[in-house]
């Protein structure tokens, strides 16, 4: 658990200071020189993350000192916002809630001077939500869905090529439906399965009738019907 804990910690240490870089590296309002050596070294810290994932087989670890001992900034913005939202919702009597932090964290910080897109995250996502309208759906009226149906008489105005069209697409949509429904319940002990698949194939109908369509249908059927069922075959075979 030790080793553990501490493996996990560098690991998260090395992020947090790749992250810590990388805000300044890719803010295109920070000064130049200083961007193109925080992206040196982010470009190595990325280096390092392996290096040290890689310690936990050769045993050997990189050297941290110079990236984690030194040079330590503040705690950006957006890491700052993200632990907030993680905080538990059950907290001591005297402690703010996570609510409270999260409002103190907004008005606090001076979003003027925050200059990294990354960091203003947070903030343009408050504004958005702000400045959003919510919306209010309506549904339409069915005199406004389907003007062709105020008309009088207006089931013999309709195109029969089309009739035919969508109940054929109906009667598909109620196939496919029933067998999802058989799929989602399977049914167990399908004592006789191998033999209705070799009687499929030798039919030449296992492309066209699927074993489990036929136990779901069975499923469907009463103990009477299917006696009844049974006693026609057994005649039919007889003849």
């Amino acid at each position: 658990m030790t080793v553990r804990d501490t493996f996990s910690s560098r690991v998260g240490q090395i992020c947090n200071a790749t992250f810590d870089r990388s805000i300044i590296a890719y803010d295109e309002n920070s000064d130049a020189e200083e961007r193109e050596r925080c992206r040196q070294q982010t470009e190595v810290l990325s280096i390092l993350t392996g290096l040290e994932i890689d310690s936990a087989k050769s045993g050997v670890k990189p050297d941290l000192s110079e990236y984690l001992l030194k040079e330590r900034r503040a705690h950006n913005l957006f890491l700052k916002y993200k632990s907030l939202l993680e905080l538990a919702p059950n907290h001591a009597w005297y402690e703010d809630t996570p609510q409270k932090k999260i409002k103190d964290f907004f008005e606090m910080t001076d979003w003027s001077t925050v200059t990294s897109n990354v960091e203003r995250l947070p903030y343009l996502a408050k504004q958005l939500k702000e400045n959003t309208k919510r919306l209010n759906p309506k549904p339409a009226e069915d005199s406004e869905l389907f003007t062709f149906a105020v008309k009088p008489n207006w089931k013999e105005q309709l195109d029969a090529n089309i009739l035919s069209s969508v109940g054929n697409i109906l009667r598909q949509y109620e196939a496919v439906l029933s067998r999802i429904r058989a799929c989602r319940a399977p049914i167990k002990n399908k004592s006789r399965q191998n033999d209705i698949d070799r009687i499929l194939y030798s039919r030449g109908q296992e492309e066209y009738i699927d074993s489990d369509a036929l136990y779901a249908e069975f499923s469907k059927l009463s103990p009477d019907r299917v006696t009844i069922l049974r006693g026609e075959l057994t005649n039919q075979s007889c003849i």
